[in-house]
Parts: structure tokens; C-alpha cells; sequence
């Protein structure tokens, strides 16, 4: 049987406007995420969907102490996602979030975001390890850096149900090939 998680996820951002803007768009867009009735669900696995990030403006209640909860938090949680932006590695926060989920559940369950600036620039040295069969890298080009962010959280959570063998989403439906010279005025 598997581990019951308190969160899904738990979003590590650094407060400033850019980083906790994504940070609150990923919030949204995980919580409003559904499951396709289509793709079928691992025996062991009962998730549809993804009920409940934790996100620190959003889950926190008032306290003296934010580390007690934070730790708490992750250890509570299944994934950890981080935001990166060169403002990421500044953060002690952040480091420390990272650090503590490792030690808690290891690296294989941590997702970064990249949303500003180079990987070796923008990523803390906890998450700068020999993983690259953890990795998933979405290609962009230099002139057009941004995809659109529901669809990078798409690609993201896909990644996801793919490494946790959910059955299913490699088998059904078929690509589709444009052909352009179809589609002339």
C-alpha cells in the first residue's frame, strides 16, 4: 500500500513578484487539474486528480514559529516543486526547503520550474546533482524562452504520471501530423 501524503505538493518560491506570481498560477492550475476519464490508473494508484499544494501565503496559519509548520509541510508532502529564477540560489528559505525534502524522501520527486535565467544561474546546489535520468528538459529556443505556463505544468504533471507507470497514457490515441501545404490561402 502506499504512503497517504496531507499534499500533493508542496511549491517552493522565492517572494518576489515574478516567482510568487508563477508560483500562485501552478498553485491554481494543479488544484484544477483533473485526470482524464480516458486514461486509466495504476491498480495501486486511487488519485484522479490532485487535491491539495501546499504553498506557504496560502496553507500558514499565524504562528511565532514558520519552521515547525514548513517542516511539518514537507514531510507531508508527496512532490516538491521549485521555482527557480537566479533570485532561487539567494534564497535560505528555499535551500532549505530543498534540503529537507531530500532528507525526508530523497531527489526523485523533486520538479523544478524554470522562469527566468540559465539553469546553472538559477538552480540552488541542492538540486545541481547527477540526475539526469530524473530530468525532464523542455526545449526552447534563446529568442523565445517562455512557453505557455499551463502548458509547461501540463508537460510537467505528465512526466509525473509517466515515471509513477500510471497505465495508459502511452497507449491511447494517435499524434496528428499537419501537413501545412493542406491548410494554404
Amino acid at each position: 500500500m502506499s504512503k497517504q501524503y496531507k499534499y500533493d505538493a508542496f511549491i517552493s518560491y522565492r517572494h518576489t513578484d515574478l516567482d510568487k506570481f508563477v508560483a500562485e498560477k501552478i498553485h491554481s492550475y494543479l488544484e484544477g487539474f483533473k485526470l482524464p476519464k480516458n486514461v486509466k490508473v495504476s491498480k495501486d494508484v486511487n488519485k484522479t486528480g490532485i487535491k491539495r499544494v501546499f504553498r506557504d501565503k496560502e496553507e500558514l496559519t499565524i504562528t511565532n514559529n514558520l519552521e515547525d509548520p514548513i517542516v511539518q509541510a514537507l514531510k507531508e508532502s508527496e512532490y516538491l516543486i521549485v521555482i527557480c529564477s537566479p533570485r532561487t540560489k539567494e534564497s535560505v528559505w528555499c535551500r532549505t526547503e530543498i534540503e529537507k525534502f531530500i532528507e525526508f524522501h530523497g531527489r526523485n520527486r523533486i520538479l523544478t520550474v524554470l522562469i527566468e535565467g540559465e539553469p546553472q544561474d538559477s538552480f540552488p546546489e541542492e538540486l545541481l546533482y547527477e540526475m539526469r535520468e530524473f530530468c525532464v528538459r523542455i526545449p526552447m529556443l534563446n529568442a523565445l524562452r517562455s512557453l505557455n505556463l499551463s502548458n509547461s505544468v501540463a508537460i510537467a504533471v505528465y512526466e509525473v504520471f509517466r515515471q509513477n507507470d500510471f497505465e495508459g497514457l502511452l497507449e491511447e490515441g494517435t499524434p496528428t501530423t499537419f501537413m501545412w501545404e493542406d491548410y494554404r490561402i
